[in-house]
């Protein structure tokens, strides 16, 4: 288990189409970026305070493909919270 020191968390709008089915949707994830003790990144993202997948890695909600396309230049973040872990 790792020991976090510094947690940086922003809301992200994605936009997204299924290749397979050309499903469009949007959705907001939480993007938490986070140092350990050591000094390395790590990236965690969640969706309504529900550990996710990354946006490149999600599943269509309607055919359930993963051929999914993050939709470029349609995300807006904005930073929700930040602090430390100590």
């Amino acid at each position: 288990m790792r020991t976090v020191r510094d947690v940086d968390v922003s809301e992200v709008r994605y936009e997204f189409w299924c290749r397979r089915c050309s499903t469009e949707w949007a959705e907001t994830v939480e993007v938490h970026r986070a140092r350990d003790v050591v000094g390395e990144e790590f990236v965690t993202y969640a969706v309504r305070g529900l550990p996710c997948a990354a946006p490149e890695g999600r599943a269509c909600p309607s055919c359930g493909g993963y051929r999914v396309r993050v939709l470029p230049g349609h995300d807006t973040a904005h930073e929700v919270a930040s602090g430390d872990g100590s």
